[in-house]
C-alpha cells in the first residue's frame, strides 16, 4: 500500500521539512515504513505527533550510521532471537547501546517480539527518548499487542518517566485487564510528576475495586502525600500498610515518612523515627531529615545528623552541600564557609548538575561549565542572542514572560 502526503494533511497535520523528506523518499527497505506511521498516528490519539514528526526514530533511527554501512555493529542480534542481545544491554545500564541494537535489529528486517519491544521500552524510560518511545508505541499497536499487559505496563513505565503523565494514563485506561504492576506504574508515575492528587485518586479507587496495595504501591502513595503536603493522611497511609495490608515498612517507607515530616516541620517526630527504625538508616533517610533541617533552619539537628552521614557516605558531596545551605540559612557564614573548607581538604566537589535533552531522537547531556559538546558554540550564540532579545524586550518595558 502506498502512503502520499495529502493523507497526513487529511489528518489535519501541518507538514514539516522531515515529513516531506520522509514521504519523498519513503524507505521501503525500512522496517517498518514511517509513512504509515504518521497517517496512523490518531490511532494513538495523537493530535499533534511533532515529537515523532521530528524525531530521529523516524529518520537517524532508521537512516543512521548502521545504514550507510550496513556493517554488523558488536550488539547485531541472531536472526533466530530477537531479544536476547537487548536484554543484557538493558540490565547493565547501556541503554544507548541497547536502542542501537533496536535500530540494527530493524533494517536487518528482524521483526522484535514482545519481550524485545519491553526491553527497549525500558531503555527509552531511562534515557528519556520519548520520540523513540512513542515510535515503539505504534509499534505495538500494529502487532497487536497493546492488549499485552506487560508490554502496556512497560508503555505506562515510559511515558510516565518522560514525563507525559496523561499519555500513559492514556494506556492504562485502555487496558481490559490492569494488575497491580498497572496500577502501581500509574500511581507512581503521577506521584513522580506532580500530579499527586491523581495519584491518590488512583490508589482510593485500586482499593475500591479489590486490589491489595504492595510496598510498591505504599511508596507511591507516600511520596505522592509528601510531595502535596498531605502529613495526617500520609501517616494513616503509614498506618494502614502494615494494620490493614500486611506490608512491611522497608528503607524507602522510613525514607518516605521522614521527608513527610520534615518537610511539614515535625523534625522531632521525623528524628523518633529514624532511632526506632529496625534498621540502621541509609544516607537517603538522613538526607531526606538533613533537608528538612535546611527548610526549617534547625541547626543542632542538622549538625548531629551530619555526624551519621559522615560514617554512611563519607564522599557524599550533597551532604556536605545541604550541612552547608544550612548554615547559609540561619546566616552562620562562617560555618558555611568551614564546611566548604573541609570539602576541599577531603577532595570532594559539588557534582555539577545536568540536563538531557532529546533532539532528533539523540539523547543529549549538557553538564554544568562543560564546553565538550560538538556544537557547544553555536548552543552557546544561540544562548547569547536569545539573552540579549530577552534583555532588549525588558528594557523596552516589556516582560520575556509575556508570551508574546
Amino acid at each position: 500500500m502506498s502512503y502520499e502526503l495529502s493523507d497526513v494533511n487529511r489528518n489535519g497535520f501541518s507538514p514539516t521539512p522531515l515529513t516531506t523528506r520522509i514521504f519523498a523518499n519513503p524507505l521501503q527497505d525500512s522496517n517498518p515504513p514511517l509513512a504509515p506511521i504518521l497517517v496512523a498516528c490518531p490511532a494513538l490519539g495523537i493530535d499533534r505527533p511533532s515529537a515523532i514528526l521530528t524525531a530521529a526514530p523516524l529518520s537517524g533511527a532508521l537512516v543512521g550510521p548502521h545504514r550507510a554501512s550496513r556493517q554488523q555493529p558488536p550488539c547485531w542480534p541472531p536472526r533466530s532471537h530477537s531479544s536476547c542481545t537487548l536484554c543484557p544491554h538493558r540490565n547493565s545500564s547501556r541503554r544507548d547501546e541497547a536502542i542501537d541494537c533496536f535500530r540494527a535489529m530493524l533494517l536487518d528486517g528482524i521483526e522484535p517480539d514482545y519481550v524485545t519491544l519491553i526491553a527497549v521500552l525500558s531503555a527509552c524510560a531511562e534515557v528519556g527518548a520519548l520520540g523513540l518511545g512513542m515510535w515503539v508505541h505504534r509499534l505495538v499497536v500494529r502487532q497487536g499487542l497493546e492488549s499485552n499487559v506487560r508490554v502496556a505496563n512497560s508503555l505506562i513505565d515510559m511515558y510516565a518517566r518522560c514525563g507525559q503523565a496523561e499519555l500513559a494514563a492514556q494506556v492504562f485506561r485502555s487496558l481490559r485487564k490492569q494488575t497491580v504492576v498497572s496500577w502501581n506504574s500509574m500511581i507512581v508515575g503521577f506521584a513522580a510528576n506532580g500530579r499527586c492528587t491523581d495519584a491518590i485518586e488512583l490508589f482510593e479507587e485500586m482499593r475500591r475495586q479489590g486490589f491489595k496495595p504492595d510496598a510498591v504501591t505504599l511508596t507511591g502513595v507516600l511520596t505522592a502525600c509528601s510531595h502535596a503536603g498531605l502529613t495526617e493522611q500520609g501517616l494513616r497511609y503509614y498506618d494502614l500498610m502494615t494494620t490493614q495490608y500486611g506490608v512491611t515498612a522497608r528503607m524507602e517507607h522510613y525514607g518516605c515518612v521522614v521527608d513527610l515530616l520534615g518537610r511539614a516541620g515535625r523534625l522531632d517526630e521525623a528524628m523518633r523515627v529514624v532511632e526506632t527504625m529496625p534498621m540502621r538508616p541509609n544516607e537517603v533517610v538522613l538526607g531526606a531529615l538533613l533537608a528538612g533541617c535546611r527548610m526549617h533552619g534547625d541547626l543542632e539537628m542538622a549538625e548531629q545528623l551530619m555526624q551519621h552521614l559522615l560514617e554512611l557516605d563519607p564522599g557524599g558531596d550533597a551532604n556536605y552541600v545541604l550541612l552547608s545551605n544550612v548554615y547559609a540559612a540561619v546566616g552562620k557564614w562562617d560555618g558555611a564557609g568551614k564546611v566548604r573548607s573541609l570539602m576541599k581538604a577531603r577532595g570532594l566537589k559539588k557534582r555539577p548538575g545536568y540536563r538531557a535533552l532529546e533532539v532528533d531522537g539523540d539523547v543529549h547531556e549538557f553538564v554544568s561549565g562543560d564546553r565538550s559538546h560538538p556544537q557547544a558554540e553555536e548552543i552557546g550564540q544561540i544562548l547569547g542572542l536569545l539573552g540579549h532579545e530577552m534583555y532588549d524586550y525588558d528594557d523596552n518595558g516589556g516582560s520575556c514572560f509575556d508570551g508574546d
